[in-house]
């Protein structure tokens, strides 16, 4: 139990990382095409519905329950045409209701198997090609450069903390393999991590025909983030809803990642 819970407090730290990778390459420039929201949309993260394939479902979403700072966690699409996604881990708040849980945890053995190689088929194969210049061997300086070309907001991990000091050190380290420092202290770890993203975006509608007995035509809202040209669709295409009782949705799925995204607007209250 302690090691899958580890874990997967571990996976949701890197679910913050891969989302930094996904959205590095969108543009800052004016989208030509699509429409803007008359008011601006905010949504909470869906932990229900966010989903990373390889962790189950009901423990990643309890996870993410206690984890997030869910005043400090949304996706926002503004009527200036920004985008924003920000996510903030309360890691005092989420070691501290797992204290009785991860007290006497191996840190070292519950973490073996997370290893740089294990991740090497993803950060070679996709990361790399999205975001060159991305190096496991210069951690730092990659999240600079996110920083400050891209206007990647990466708050919380600060070498001037020595456990966060330890595992960048760790993971820089060409001779080891492993991407969790054996004697990391995780009540050492900053109080709070987490991202900023802001990105240009655009509402587009599209419909689709499916041929039946009946051919149906099923419409779809996207959000589109980032630059793209008119005749393209950008890689970043969440699905927006509005349902029947008023309740708003929008989510982004990655079938190579493994990786859903989600926000809700719960439905208005009846008078």
């Amino acid at each position: 139990m302690k090691k899958t819970m580890i874990k997967s407090i571990l996976i949701v730290l890197a679910l913050v990382v891969t989302l930094v990778g996904v959205f590095a390459f969108t543009a800052c420039d004016e989208i030509e095409h699509g429409y803007l929201p008359e008011e601006p949309l905010r949504f909470d993260i869906d932990t229900a519905k966010t989903k990373l394939d390889s962790v189950p479902a009901i423990l990643l979403s309890t996870i993410l329950d206690i984890a997030l700072d869910k005043e400090n966690s949304y996706i926002e699409l503004g009527t200036d045409g920004m985008f924003t996604c920000l996510l903030t881990i309360d890691v005092k708040g989420l070691l501290d209701n797992l204290g009785s849980i991860l007290e006497g945890l191996d840190i070292g053995e519950a973490t073996a198997g997370i290893t740089k190689s294990s991740l090497a088929l993803t950060i070679d194969g996709y990361v790399k090609v999205m975001f060159p210049g991305f190096d496991l061997c210069h951690v730092e300086e990659s999240l600079a450069l996110l920083k400050n070309s891209l206007g990647v907001e990466i708050f919380g991990l600060d070498r001037s903390n020595a456990e966060v000091d330890k595992l960048f050190d760790c993971i820089e380290d060409p001779n080891n393999d492993r991407l969790i420092p054996a004697d990391l202290d995780l009540n050492g770890l900053p109080d709070v991590i987490g991202i900023k993203i802001q990105a240009p975006y655009k509402l587009l509608d599209a419909t689709e025909t499916i041929p039946e007995d009946d051919e149906e035509t099923v419409e779809w809202t996207f959000v589109t983030v980032g630059f793209h040209h008119n005749d393209s669709m950008p890689y970043m295409n969440f699905s927006y809803k509005v349902l029947e009782d008023g309740k708003q949705t929008i989510v982004w799925r990655n079938e190579v990642l493994g990786i859903s995204v989600a926000g809700k607007i719960d439905a208005p209250e009846e008078e």
